[in-house]
């Protein structure tokens, strides 16, 4: 369900998903005749990442292998279409402290993110991945790509608070505490 969190600047509220949108999962259900590949394909990316923020790695991991064997035929999952199950594939990897798989869908979520809305969160998943590979610099530098990125947005979202947690994280690892904890204490 979405639940509205708070509103910005614009007049589209900020919002928190907290379990499965149905109407997701039901537009997933229709019969393959009523759907182009394009939309079957963006349904189960948006549900991979859906499942992943709601901590869900097991639905995460069903939903981008069917987008991934959905798009086998058009190569959708290597565009806006299909980034979302590669971001969260990606993360899940990190958060599973699985860095050579993290790692092998590192330039796939760079291609699938390139110049369109995802671009914020494929930054951030390939940073995430320098907590593995101990790359901190560049991740920091993957987190400045982020910031760049999203900076136009309005509003701007959650991606903002997790981009700045992970800068936080990086400086931690490169003993930078006080700023680390600076930018800790700043994020609601």
């Amino acid at each position: 369900m979405l639940t509205s969190v708070g509103s910005t600047t614009s007049s589209m509220p900020v919002m928190e998903l907290t379990v499965v949108p149905p109407s997701l999962i039901a537009s997933v259900a229709l019969p393959r005749s009523d759907r182009l590949p394009s939309d079957r394909i963006e349904c189960l990316a948006a549900l991979a990442i859906v499942s992943y923020s709601l901590g869900d790695f097991d639905a995460t991991a069903t939903y981008a292998e069917a987008a991934r064997a959905e798009s086998s035929e058009t190569g959708g999952l290597a565009t806006g279409f299909g980034a979302p199950a590669l971001i969260a594939e990606l993360l899940v990897a990190v958060e599973q402290d699985r860095e050579a798989d993290a790692e092998a869908l590192r330039e796939q979520v760079a291609i699938a993110t390139a110049k369109n809305d995802w671009a914020p969160l494929g930054y951030y998943a390939q940073g995430a991945i320098s907590i593995l590979n101990e790359d901190y610099i560049e991740g920091l530098d993957l987190v400045g790509h982020c910031v760049r990125s999203y900076s136009e947005w309005q509003p701007v979202g959650p991606v903002a608070t997790i981009c700045e947690g992970l800068r936080a994280t990086l400086l931690l690892r490169l003993g930078d505490t006080a700023t680390a904890w600076e930018i800790f204490a700043s994020l609601t």
